[in-house]
């Protein structure tokens, strides 16, 4: 993962859209609903779960399996610090949370 701020590298572990894809192709794992159907998941991240909490009350995608959270990102940002979706969850997120 390229540098990036100290709070997206505390909540954000890093891609996983193909062991999503392998298990949800396995059964494993639901496929995700989005709202609407111009959105595109372009991207899986593993992300803790305080941020996958916040990122549930936006709206957002995300898949849990048992401690593991995993976010169906649609923004086509070339970096994590640009995805405003990603930087709005974050500041909700309390900067001692735990992170599992």
């Amino acid at each position: 993962m390229a540098k990036v701020s100290p709070r997206v590298h505390d909540h954000v572990f890093g891609r996983c859209g193909a062991a999503v894809g392998s298990l949800c192709a396995a059964g494993l794992l639901p496929r995700p609903e989005l709202g609407c159907s111009e959105n595109e998941v372009l991207d899986w991240w593993l992300v803790s779960r305080p941020l996958a909490a916040r990122l549930r009350e936006q709206g957002q995608a995300v898949l849990a399996l048992d401690e593991l959270n995993f976010w169906a990102s649609t923004a086509a940002e070339r970096t994590l610090e640009d995805d405003l979706v990603l930087r709005r969850a974050l500041a909700g997120v309390q900067a001692d949370a735990p992170l599992n």
